[in-house]
């Protein structure tokens, strides 16, 4: 199923809390699913797109062993991003939509800001197939 949110992303993320970090990565979005990373962790998981809401959680994976995350801790096995959220605008949307997220790690409540910044949009039927 298409979704008007599907694309590939550039990605940047800010733990909010004492000692967060900072990241940035890629993502792809396609149908109500997300799979994206960096250098040191991979994720995956899924989104609603509730016109002018979206909500999503996702799963993250160390790829090498321990990492200090972006919430400050050092991680060593995957853990959970629940509670994802953020406003987007209703309707179609541009080519470069840009989505402010706020997340909380499942675990910690660690708050997490993230945003999405769409590079390219994916074709489908409307566009008859042509890359924007």
């Amino acid at each position: 199923m298409q979704s008007r949110l599907d694309g590939f992303y550039f990605v940047q993320w800010e733990g909010l809390n004492p000692g967060g970090g900072a990241g940035q990565g890629v993502a792809f979005v396609k149908g109500g699913r997300v799979y994206g990373g960096d250098h040191l962790t991979f994720f995956i998981g899924e989104f609603e797109d509730h016109d002018v809401l979206v909500t999503a959680k996702v799963g993250v994976f160390p790829l090498q062993g321990a990492y200090r995350s972006v919430t400050g801790v050092v991680d060593d096995a995957p853990w959970d991003i629940s509670d994802i959220r953020g406003r987007v605008p209703g309707g179609a949307l541009p080519m470069n939509v840009e989505v402010q997220l706020d997340a909380q790690r499942a675990d910690s409540h660690a708050r997490i800001s993230v945003r999405f910044t769409r590079i390219l949009e994916f074709p489908d039927s409307a566009t008859d197939g042509v890359w924007h």
